[in-house]
Formats: C-alpha cells, sequence, structure tokens
C-alpha cells in the first residue's frame, strides 16, 4: 500500500470537515477513492456513477485505472 494524497475541490470540502486535502492508504485510484468515501460520509456519490465509473466533474482518473483520463 502508498500513501495517497487525495486533494479536495472546494464544492466536496463541506463533506470532508473543511479539509483541502487527506492522506489515505491505497494501491489504485479506486482504492484511495473509496477510502475517501469511508472517511467521509456522503462524498463518494458526489465523485463516482452509479456503475462505479469517474464523475465529469473531477475531470482526472477512472476508478482503478493507471491512466489519466484527459
Amino acid at each position: 500500500m502508498s500513501n495517497v494524497t487525495i486533494r479536495i475541490q472546494t464544492p466536496l470540502r463541506s463533506y470532508t470537515g473543511g479539509a483541502d486535502e487527506m492522506r489515505v492508504q491505497a494501491q489504485t485510484v479506486g482504492e484511495a477513492l473509496h477510502a475517501l468515501g469511508a472517511a467521509h460520509d456522503g462524498v463518494l456519490w458526489r465523485i463516482l456513477d452509479a456503475a462505479g465509473e469517474r464523475y465529469v466533474s473531477t475531470g482526472m482518473w477512472k476508478t482503478g485505472a493507471a491512466e489519466s483520463a484527459h
């Protein structure tokens, strides 16, 4: 597992108690996002769609993917 820093966009900070970043232990982007969701109720459904894919506004990663979606 790696120590990963997730930077929280301003509109999502109300779900993280105002934190602008969070550190989690994860090996994939999906694991990191799910760790964020486990620590902060309500944030995960704002990031992922029902299929567990990236939400359009994140513009960075597809869950579990090792490459950028840019």
